[in-house]
């Protein structure tokens, strides 16, 4: 049995995907925009070491960032289009909010979320 955490449940919480204790975010307030994308180095928990230092490593992230905002985009479409119908305002107003709103969020999410993919399937060294 694997006693490392699930990698979608790290996300979410934004802890290490390693051992899904330690903060991966050095201000835990997402909507603080100076500070959003500071990230700790290392695992405050078990050391492990957060930053890839490869150049553009998080740009594997806007993927994830676009199927995350895609997939909350199409099921509040089909949620408002079942309550409201065909009314284009009632259509597009609620997500270009909903998206705003959840930009720092998301983008908190998908950097967590490739860390936590790269470090489960790509690094071979651990």
């Amino acid at each position: 049995m694997s006693t490392k955490p699930n990698i979608i449940i790290a996300a979410i919480k934004q802890k290490c995907p390693s051992c899904g204790k330690g903060d991966l975010f050095v201000n835990p307030n997402a909507y603080r925009y100076k500070t959003m994308a500071l990230m700790h180095e290392t695992c405050s928990h078990c050391g492990v070491l957060l930053s890839n230092g490869e150049p553009g490593f998080y740009w594997g992230a806007m993927y994830v960032s676009y199927a995350l905002s895609t997939t909350l985009i199409v099921f509040n479409l089909l949620w408002l289009f079942y309550f409201f119908g065909w009314n284009m305002w009632a259509l597009i107003l609620p997500n270009a909010i909903l998206m705003i709103v959840m930009a720092p969020l998301n983008f908190r999410l998908s950097r967590a979320w490739w860390l936590g993919l790269n470090m489960r399937y790509f690094n071979k060294g651990d």
